[in-house]
């Protein structure tokens, strides 16, 4: 199915895992770049790579709380 997506870019949140993750991947396959927004960043980042290859769209990681973000 063509939904005349490719190229835009969805932020998908809760995006590494289940329904986030299928959401992202079914607009990757629409050619869509996706932001996959988690709470782990190793997940996130991680899985977004995986879409990006998988797909061959543009695709980052993003995590959305700092205790994961490795940050103080």
């Amino acid at each position: 199915m063509d939904l005349e997506l490719k190229d835009k870019v969805a932020v998908i949140t809760g995006g590494s895992v289940g329904i986030g993750l299928a959401v992202a991947e079914g607009l990757a396959a629409e050619g869509v770049n996706v932001v996959i927004v988690a709470r782990q960043a190793d997940r996130a980042h991680t899985e977004a790579a995986r879409v990006a290859k998988m797909f061959g769209v543009r695709s980052i990681g993003v995590p959305a709380d700092r205790r994961y973000s490795g940050r103080n």
